[in-house]
């Protein structure tokens, strides 16, 4: 039964965290890491009745959040945050993890982090103003921070190979949507982990 299946996970998690290497809940950063790149993923949920803490209007659905760190060079998800309802901020999450950061990180970043300044180099595309244009510079600047933040792009495609963070999450039981987003994270991780060594060899 799913109470029985919730029981076995909550038995197994430990032994699942250092199989599938899972990114933890508000753990500090490997110091080795340098070049981070950082976005929200959203995961669908069952609309319900008195919800709309959860409805997303970025995404006209309602939906659970989860912030996430990558290695450009790995892809590999090296922060995984706590899951928020789908109305937050992306900014707001950020600042309620107080992630630590190696010293000397590279920091890319878009437009929804804008006054997330954490003690690091950060890098991030300009905004066009109102009523009027990027200058060539402005974009060319962005055309190359883009082609680095692609690759968190990539993991969170990898990621979502768990089609049960990419379909609609029917199971409405606290916790469920967070448990599925590190299974799914740890999976991609094992996933990039191989492949990574194979390249290697």
């Amino acid at each position: 039964s799913e109470s029985y299946a919730h029981k076995l996970y909550e038995r197994h998690r430990n032994y699942l965290v250092r199989l599938l290497r899972l990114p933890g809940h508000n753990t500090l950063l490997n110091p080795g890491l340098t070049a981070l790149l950082l976005d929200v993923t959203e995961q669908p949920i069952e609309a319900e009745k008195k919800q709309r803490q959860h409805y997303s209007g970025k995404k006209k659905v309602h939906s659970d959040k989860n912030l996430v760190v990558v290695k450009r060079s790995s892809r590999r998800v090296t922060f995984l945050s706590a899951t928020y309802a789908g109305k937050h901020h992306d900014k707001k999450i950020a600042d309620q993890e107080q992630i630590v950061y190696p010293p000397h990180s590279n920091l890319y970043k878009d437009t929804g982090f804008q006054g997330y300044e954490p003690h690091v180099q950060h890098n991030f595309t300009e905004k066009k103003p109102r009523g009027q244009d990027l200058t060539a510079q402005e974009k060319r600047t962005n055309r190359k921070i883009s082609c680095v933040r692609v690759r968190v792009e990539h993991a969170l495609s990898g990621v979502k190979r768990a089609c049960v963070v990419k379909d609609v999450l029917r199971n409405t039981k606290d916790g469920s949507s967070d448990s599925v987003m590190v299974i799914a994270c740890g999976l991609h991780n094992l996933r990039v982990g191989f492949a990574n060594e194979r390249c290697g060899g």
